[in-house]
């Protein structure tokens, strides 16, 4: 193309395409114009090329898969052309390239971007290329010249544009960024735009590339992408994840084979949930109502706990009843009324029979068995104690001896031996103590 860039102005391309102003400047890359459609009237951006820089057949084909492609990663293409010394083609106004910025301004503006900011635009990039490859379409010019940064509702959008051939040999500045096997004359293919894209991700994350070469001509950049080693990601930009280390360092191998196999597996690596990204080291100061909450949550739910096992259980337990047989109806002699105690009502509990023991003469004698004879003991006798007592009553007068009065009932022909509270005398029963003790008499009726 001519130095001199202002003789384009006002130039009519194939007759239709009137070249109105310069956009932008690139010599290395080819030059942006603004132009008005004669056809149409409508402005399109035109992309002018050296038709001696590459084979127009090859492009056109090129170019032509490109218009055909439909993606928001991928700068749209309305038409292409030649003329005596130029190549060009035209976008689409819609396409906003005057809002547009390429990568190539932003390195060059503020040096190494943020990682984070450098694996957006890098996955956006691979997202195209996926879709490029799919269609058998490679980039074969990839360069931060070739990606264009937009920031709008979405934030930072990146898309591509400039694709090239995949034959030839690449330009000066392309040979930065271009894979061994390319600078030594072989085809391109899907491997090498990944060669293309870690060199890229590289310059993203550090500010500079990672292989220099002794001179800058094609020589030296052959010599530096053949025979060079680059320094490992984590050792020029710490900041970088090693996750990130190992995806850039494996897309700048030297051999084909030990690249990743497509560009959905760079994908895949940088938009996962944890991201390649480490991120800055920065001190949280948590606040300590949290914990406070919670400790009182755990101390009231113990105390809840605590309260449930020892309360009492109010559940009513039924108590055994007692069978109580009805003494035989019998004619009990009324007891004398100096040992008459008052007793309970009988609507108030049931009563048992008075049980008196003696030492010397038991009811095993009516039956006529024998007893041994045991030590005479103390007269004892067994008051008559309510089942239910009432809970008012002391504990101390149901202890007392009560015996019930016995009421005169119909005779009855048997005898009945029954507790006698008489005194016995020395001289009647031969006890020399004189004192009182149990011996049953016989009642007549």
């Amino acid at each position: 193309m001519g130095n001199n860039r202002n003789n384009f102005a006002g130039r009519l391309l194939d007759e239709r395409f009137k070249l109105l102003a310069e956009l932008s400047s690139d010599p290395t890359a080819g030059d942006l114009f603004i132009a008005q459609d004669q056809h149409t009237q409508s402005t399109v951006y035109i992309r002018l090329l050296s038709n001696n820089e590459c084979d127009y057949a090859a492009y056109a084909a090129v170019t032509e898969l490109c218009a055909s492609i439909k993606d928001r990663r991928i700068l749209p293409i309305a038409h292409h052309g030649q003329t005596a010394d130029l190549v060009y083609y035209t976008i689409p106004s819609e396409a906003g390239l005057s809002q547009s910025f390429s990568l190539y301004d932003t390195l060059a503006a503020g040096g190494a971007l943020p990682c984070a900011r450098a694996v957006n635009i890098a996955s956006q990039v691979c997202v195209g290329l996926e879709h490029a490859h799919s269609r058998g379409l490679l980039h074969g010019n990839l360069n931060p010249k070739s990606v264009l940064l937009t920031t709008g509702e979405r934030g930072e959008q990146a898309r591509l544009w400039d694709f090239g051939t995949a034959s030839g040999t690449p330009g000066l500045y392309m040979a930065r960024y271009s894979a061994p096997e390319r600078l030594n004359g072989q085809p391109a293919d899907v491997r090498s735009d990944i060669y293309s894209l870690g060199v890229m991700l590289y310059e993203m994350c550090t500010g500079h590339l990672p292989l220099l070469a002794a001179t800058d001509d094609l020589d030296g950049w052959r010599t530096a992408h053949t025979r060079g080693t680059p320094q490992p990601l984590r050792t020029a930009q710490p900041l970088a994840s090693e996750a990130l280390d190992a995806l850039v360092m494996q897309c700048l191998q030297r051999d084909p084979l030990r690249r990743p196999l497509s560009m959905l597996d760079i994908t895949r690596v940088l938009c996962s949930p944890t991201r390649p990204v480490r991120p800055p080291v920065t001190v949280r100061r948590t606040s300590p109502l949290p914990y406070l909450f919670s400790g009182a949550a755990v101390l009231l739910v113990a105390g809840v706990f605590t309260v449930i096992s020892v309360w009492p259980d109010k559940t009513p337990v039924e108590r055994p009843s007692i069978a109580v047989t009805k003494p035989p109806a019998a004619v009990l002699k009324t007891v004398s009324s100096k040992f008459a105690r008052p007793s309970a009502p009988r609507s108030a509990a049931v009563s048992l029979p008075v049980v008196a023991r003696s030492g010397a003469t038991d009811a095993s004698t009516l039956t006529g068995r024998t007893r041994p004879q045991t030590t005479p003991s103390p007269r004892r006798r067994l008051a008559t104690v309510p089942l239910r007592p009432d809970p008012k009553t002391s504990a101390i007068s149901l202890l007392r001896p009560a015996p019930r009065p016995v009421q005169d009932e119909e005779p009855s022909a048997a005898l009945v031996m029954k507790s006698s509270p008489q005194p016995l005398r020395s001289s009647e029963e031969g006890d020399s103590a004189g004192r009182l003790r149990s011996a049953p008499q016989p009642i007549n009726p």
